[in-house]
């Protein structure tokens, strides 16, 4: 069972390796945070049935990318579009490996605002169903009479 912590540690491994001058931040972000960093947080599992024994899970989270502002703290265009789009491509291969697993990832553009740029990625993948399990005995013998 692959758990949205797992799919965390994996994403923060491929961002530091990339940008080992960028701190990376998890779920949040302290208020004199350093720059240039990352922020990574999880957003929501979606869960759809698939079988008795299995289901499929989509797993979302945002990356918040931070550059070096400005006198009027805003950060460069060009600065924000480069970081995300470099952080978009970290992703393109359609794959991240977790644990012993390659999950599915789609990765996007998620927006700007004056000082930060974000990236939106979507990991699915099937999984184990975790629902109780039935511990009604099961019938031992069948009689029957013709």
């Amino acid at each position: 069972m692959i758990i949205p912590s797992d799919i965390m540690s994996a994403i923060n491994i491929i961002l530091v390796a990339a940008n080992p001058e960028y701190t990376v931040y998890l779920q949040k972000c302290p208020i004199d945070f350093q720059r240039p960093s990352f922020l990574l947080e999880y957003v929501k599992t979606s869960r759809r049935d698939t079988s008795r024994w299995t289901v499929e899970k989509t797993v979302y989270f945002r990356i918040s990318c931070f550059v070096n502002t400005e006198e009027y703290y805003t950060s460069e265009e060009d600065s924000l579009s480069n970081i995300q789009e470099s952080v978009v491509q970290l992703f393109s291969g359609g794959y991240v490996n977790v644990g012993d697993r390659a999950i599915k990832v789609q990765s996007s553009t998620g927006g700007f605002d004056a000082d930060r740029a974000y990236v939106d990625l979507q990991f699915e993948f099937f999984d184990d169903r975790t629902d109780a399990v039935d511990t009604n005995p099961l019938m031992a013998s069948v009689k029957t009479n013709f």
